[in-house]
């Protein structure tokens, strides 16, 4: 395999007419923080839905985010979305492994102290052996 090749997926393209027609749906503004985007200036068509989850590389699962938008839902919002759906997947499909229990033993209190005792005026006093 080559480096960089997606395995057993086709090849994901973003044509400049796609990406023209996501900065026109959008009419030119980031869509996280609003400022007016330049066609020509570097900015991201990202999904709106990560594709690791939704595989939905359409116009409508994509919308315009400025440089400083980008990371911040990439690595705010996306990463950590795709982990936990990654997880909960991976809790329905796999075996779970059975926990390792303890030996069952008896827990040994450390009891109280057998050479005072208290009486009901709340005064402690110490106890007497029986004879």
């Amino acid at each position: 395999m080559i480096q960089g090749e997606r395995p057993n997926r086709p090849p994901r393209r973003m044509t400049p007419k796609k990406r023209r027609e996501i900065f026109d749906r959008y009419e030119g503004q980031c869509d996280g923080c609003g400022v007016e985007l330049e066609f020509t200036a570097p900015w991201t068509a990202d999904h709106i839905i990560p594709f690791e989850i939704s595989h939905d590389d359409s116009v409508d699962n994509m919308h315009p985010l400025c440089s400083a938008c980008d990371p911040l839902k990439t690595y705010g919002h996306d990463i950590p979305t795709i982990a936990k759906v990654k997880r909960m997947a991976r809790k329905h499909t796999e075996p779970r492994e059975p926990r390792m229990r303890s030996p069952k033993r008896k827990i040994v209190s450390p009891g109280f102290d057998k050479t005072r005792t208290r009486k009901l005026n709340g005064k402690v006093v110490i106890r007497t052996p029986k004879a």
